[in-house]
């Protein structure tokens, strides 16, 4: 089991409880908190069927709601997934780790934000 399968549904969230530091004691209810940062995003990704790929996403991204078609000429699977803003990060580096078999199609900021991350780990090695 890897760190990011090391998470717990919450009500209607994810915390990852490896990246838990710190906790305290608030007068914030889980049901406030929630109703404040449940902003749903959406996001369509292509899979090309290699390497098991498909299958491999589907259970990766159980827990999101998700649309898929599979077209059977080209071997290709168009998801749409929709998932909390507060979890973007998780879910770009889940993303990241299917490699070359996953491209996501929008939204545009989602795509930018992906590039970047990958523009800073090329920068890394590199150094």
């Amino acid at each position: 089991m890897n760190r990011y399968q090391k998470r717990r549904m919450v009500d209607r969230g994810i915390i990852n409880l490896s990246q838990v530091t710190l906790t305290k004691l608030t007068d914030i209810t889980p049901e406030s908190f929630l109703a404040v940062t449940d902003k749903k995003k959406q996001a369509k990704i292509k899979i090309l069927n290699e390497r098991n790929a498909v299958n491999r996403f589907m259970l990766e991204f159980a827990e999101l709601e998700k649309e898929s078609v599979f077209d059977e000429d080209s071997g290709e699977c168009m998801v749409s997934i929709k998932y909390d803003e507060q979890n973007e990060n998780e879910i770009i580096i889940r993303l990241l780790s299917f490699g070359p078999v996953v491209e996501v199609l929008s939204p545009y900021d989602f795509r930018r934000k992906i590039k970047e991350r990958v523009d800073r780990q090329l920068a890394l090695m590199k150094e």
